[in-house]
């Protein structure tokens, strides 16, 4: 019967080495998917970003070039005040377009920080990995001979 118990807890530990070992390797390859996931919002925050500066760009041409036509038809010339709060307008809207870029950045930033985090883990993971199935057999082993030991 010891003998029995000692294959036993050879076996038992080899399985749950390889159990911990795949554990392990899946913890790893989640970590790899997560970082993939993160690089790619980081790719389209940077293209929603560029689409928003775009847009917004274009919105402020249209209002500048109306504020303009609104001076014009008021008899205005282009000059002096006129031309003071015009650019003033302008300077306001260009740190909106700069904001808006600079969220976009951080936004960008924050997905490519998780995406290294990820990639961090997963190789920690695929570290860990041959390490719990070494452990898992050791303990196997020796629960083997502990079993064996005492029948003899």
């Amino acid at each position: 019967m010891g003998a029995i118990g000692a294959v036993l807890g050879v076996v038992g530990g080899i399985v749950q080495g390889v159990g911990a070992m795949q554990a392990h390797q899946a913890e790893a390859e989640a970590h790899d998917y997560n970082a993939a996931v993160a690089d790619r919002n980081a790719g389209i925050i940077r293209q929603q970003t560029a689409v928003t500066i775009a847009n917004q760009r274009d919105a402020d041409v249209r209002e500048m070039a109306s504020i303009r036509g609104m001076f014009a038809n008021m008899g205005l010339s282009f000059t002096g005040s006129a031309t003071d709060l015009t650019f003033d307008t302008l300077k306001e809207k260009e740190l909106g377009v700069e904001s808006i870029g600079y969220r976009g950045r951080l936004a960008e930033i924050e997905q490519l920080d998780k995406a290294a985090s990820e990639r961090m883990g997963a190789s920690s993971q695929r570290d860990a990995a041959p390490l719990s199935l070494v452990a898992g057999i050791l303990s196997g082993v020796s629960s083997g001979i502990d079993s064996y030991s005492r029948m003899a």
